[in-house]
């Protein structure tokens, strides 16, 4: 590895979102682990409680995040596919040719359910770990069901105290969602960075998944849903006001001094105003008497900049900032009557008409299985690393006597990852978060215990912070883990603490050491998947693009398609950035320029933005009651003329790591193409300044777009 790439391994490592903290999860799933060994502590069937807890510890972690209806589904699956898995490791322990060919059979179902989400591939891993743990202790077929039974029971604890925790909880994770889109609007609207808005692409998608996904009433649903909307509206027209004020100021620098002072305070009071939305929503909190909207409204500035339009004569920048502002202020006061009032049914909000069915997931598991079988998949690569490693790591074990040596296929399970820094990442977590898990338990285990139910309380408090941080830092994850294991050896197996320690960070050291390996000898680089992260981007901007001149030039404004079009672009987004990220930071040079591939994606996070505020300046001009004939203005000749440019370039961006013979003549007739919008086209075309000065940004960015092609060379 080289020195640049040892910054982002660090960050990687230490990396937290105080948002992915779960104390309620972790609470709740501890006294999931506290109940069977407390029952088999007093009733004296220590090793049949023991059994009971290992499958609540391993059924907790399916319910940690997502809406109830994501955790019920889920852990359900986990209860099934344990309890079978349960029962075959058990069964099959005593041979090894056949425990390690299932074993490795499971592996690989668990590897490529990644390609599915990351709810079936937790229900996969989980599986495979608690096949991994019982194969280690082999039984005749009346006892491997007893133990299947066992740790089904210890599943279904935890789903019962799910069930009810959800029933009695006020918090659901649908308003959380909600929540955090308020919060990253607010923070967008304070500071109006790159970095702030692409938090709230993501924060977009995290609530999209969770409203698609969730049983919540239809009048609850229906109000997260319409507040989820009016905000993504909010900040669509801040996007079009930033692009206004910038405008207005290229044009008339003296106006913008004037109106400096007033857009800082306006920007300020309105993320202030989002922000206690934010808290109302996730708090269910009361608002105050007297609406927001009206304390950052209350200068009547619609009136203000639509006088300043008419003194300086029909000023078209002044009345979009105008029509935006009323715009605003139209949103926030329908998000106030939402959060005072409900969702009334006759509210005019265009709203999905029907819901996923609960098992319709797993209905798509098997289709999107099959389409991974290809080398092209980096799903279906990951899935035989992960076999063939687990196969190696349990024969290892198996024939060299390591004691408790199951923990070394277990840890090569959970390090191994498709890309290549979170395996490194997770594998020195690991290692660094056991060496001082096993620190602080011994520490803790030296001093007298003067009952053995203070042990118990000590397994309670690992088991709550384990699950709390479970998806807030892995290297915590690992320390609390490691003190949860080496807690239960030591009290209920009678074992020396330090041989525990012993045990548990050699076996770690081998299963890290055994996933790097498996990595080394078979990567798979982000490189590969970055031509069709990109492509699928272009994909889903152009489908974007023909939404929005389709809104323009139908009067029945259908706002749904559009949207449709906006989420499928903010999902294409955010996974393109993923993406890149990873390649950029990979140790491997490969044939992609990462300099090319960046200013490329920084061009098509600019293109979305453009046309986020060509389609809210247009809203903004039609309530201005343009005629349609005004608005004919903008021919779809101009529409088509960037769909073709960016069609032929998914083509050469999706071909990026093959022979492409006639690359060349192909960017010379994009870049001829685009030679051919000459300022006066588009005057012609674009007569409304203000979309004017759009369509020319738009252009500026594919011109950008094919200035970066081809990406595997250095752009000039």
């Amino acid at each position: 590895m080289k020195r640049r790439e040892i910054p982002a391994l660090l960050d990687l490592i230490m990396s937290h979102d105080r948002s992915s903290l779960h104390v309620q999860a972790g609470l709740r799933n501890a006294l999931g682990i506290a109940l069977p060994l407390a029952v088999g502590l007093i009733s004296g069937q220590v090793q049949t409680s023991i059994v009971v807890a290992i499958g609540a510890l391993v059924t907790g972690f399916a319910g940690v995040t997502g809406t109830s209806r994501l955790r019920l589904r889920t852990m359900l699956l986990a209860f099934g596919w344990l309890g079978v898995a349960t029962f075959i490791g058990t069964l099959s322990g005593h041979f090894l040719i056949a425990s390690g060919v299932l074993l490795m059979a499971s592996g690989f179902f668990a590897g490529i359910l990644v390609a599915v989400s990351p709810a079936a591939a937790q229900v996969g891993m989980l599986a495979t770990q608690s096949m991994i743990i019982f194969m280690a202790f082999p039984a005749a077929p009346l006892h491997a069901l007893l133990q299947a039974l066992l740790v089904m029971l210890g599943s279904f604890t935890q789903i019962s105290l799910m069930w009810v925790q959800d029933r009695f909880a006020p918090l659901r994770e649908e308003s959380i969602g909600v929540s955090r889109v308020f919060r990253a609007v607010g923070h967008f609207v304070a500071s109006r960075t790159r970095i702030s808005e692409l938090a709230v692409v993501q924060a977009l998608v995290y609530a999209e998944t969770q409203l698609n996904d969730s049983r919540l009433p239809g009048s609850s649903w229906r109000k997260l849903r319409i507040l989820l909307d009016e905000i993504e509206h909010v900040r669509n027209a801040v996007v079009a006001l930033n692009r206004s004020f910038r405008l207005l100021e290229e044009g008339d620098p003296k106006a913008m001094r004037d109106a400096g002072l007033w857009r800082s305070s306006f920007y300020s009071e309105l993320s202030a105003s989002i922000d206690a939305f934010a808290e109302a929503v996730l708090n269910r909190q009361m608002l105050p008497e007297h609406s927001l909207a009206q304390a950052i409204f209350a200068e009547d500035l619609y009136t203000r900049f639509e006088h300043r339009a008419t003194e300086v004569g029909d000023r078209t920048i002044e009345r979009v900032i105008a029509q935006l502002i009323e715009h605003i202020s139209a949103c926030l006061e329908r998000i106030d009557a939402v959060m005072r009032q409900g969702a009334p049914q006759n509210l005019n909000a265009k709203l999905p008409t029907s819901h996923p069915t609960f098992w319709q997931p797993i209905r798509t598991l098997f289709a999107t299985v099959r389409a991974n079988f290809t080398w092209q998949s980096a799903a279906l690569r990951h899935a035989i690393r992960v076999s063939c490693t687990l196969g190696i790591a349990f024969v290892f074990y198996r024939l060299i006597p390591l004691p408790r040596g199951y923990w070394v296929p277990l840890t090569a399970l959970l390090i191994l990852k498709p890309d290549f820094f979170s395996t490194v990442s997770r594998s020195l977590a690991r290692v660094v978060g056991t060496a001082i898990g096993v620190v602080v338990t011994t520490a803790l285990i030296a001093i007298p215990q003067p009952a053995p139910f203070f042990s118990v309380i000590w397994i309670i408090v690992f088991a709550v912070l384990l699950y709390t941080v479970f998806n807030y830092n892995y290297l915590l994850f690992s320390v609390f883990i490691t003190s949860e294991i080496v807690v239960l050896l030591s009290f209920f197996e009678h074992m020396a603490p330090i041989l525990a320690v012993r045990d548990r960070l050699l076996d770690t050291m081998i299963g890290s050491a055994f996933a790097l390996i498996a990595f080394s000898l078979w990567p798979t680089w982000q490189l590969t998947n970055v031509p069709n992260a990109l492509g699928n981007f272009l994909r889903a901007d152009r489908r974007y693009l023909r939404a929005v001149f389709q809104q323009m030039r139908d009067r029945d404004d259908n706002r749904l398609s559009t949207s449709d079009a906006r989420k499928a672009v903010r999902l294409a987004r955010t996974n393109a950035m993923a993406v890149v990220e990873q390649m950029v930071n990979e140790p491997r040079r490969g044939v992609l320029d990462r300099a090319s591939v960046s200013g490329f994606l920084m061009a098509l996070h600019r293109f979305v933005d453009n046309l986020l505020a060509l389609e809210t300046g247009m809203r903004a001009l039609r309530s201005e009651n343009h005629s349609k004939s005004d608005l004919s203005l903008i021919h779809q000749d101009f529409g088509d003329f960037l769909v073709v440019i960016m069609e032929d370039m998914e083509v050469l961006v999706r071909a990026s790591l093959s022979a492409q013979p006639d690359r060349e003549d192909v960017l010379s007739m994009m870049a001829q193409r685009l030679a051919f919008a000459s300022p006066q086209w588009i005057e012609q075309e674009w007569q409304d300044p203000y979309l004017r000065n759009i369509a020319q940004r738009l252009l500026g960015n594919v011109g950008t777009m094919i200035r970066m092609m081809p990406l595997d060379q250095a752009s000039e």
